[in-house]
């Protein structure tokens, strides 16, 4: 049951990834690498014998995915701010005083 609500969650990572407008269009390609060499019919090791033609079939697909979720999750973090522009000065400012609630301040009516 745990491993069917894993996989669950990555086929919904991967829908997200795939929607995601940060994600670069190179990236998004992976996953369909992976399933075209998955059905292709000529791979790197032929399904005859069955056991490394087949384990060429999953290591080539995992690795696919794997990269792909990596690049992803990247390109689709937060960014940190940028620096400031020239002449700009980064500070942090507080309030001393609260504004003047008599009505008398630099906002009042004459």
């Amino acid at each position: 049951m745990r491993a069917l609500l894993y996989l669950f969650g990555q086929l919904a990572a991967l829908v997200y990834f795939m929607f995601h407008r940060q994600v670069p269009m190179w990236v998004k390609q992976l996953p369909w690498a992976a399933f075209v060499y998955l059905v292709w019919p000529r791979d790197l090791f032929f399904d005859f014998p069955p056991l490394p033609g087949l384990l060429d079939d999953a290591l080539i697909g995992f690795l696919l995915l794997k990269a792909f979720f990596w690049l992803a999750r990247r390109a689709a973090r937060p960014q940190r701010p940028q620096d400031p522009p020239d002449g700009a000065v980064p500070a942090d400012f507080r309030v001393i005083a609260p504004p003047d609630q008599s009505g008398g301040g630099r906002d009042a009516a004459p």
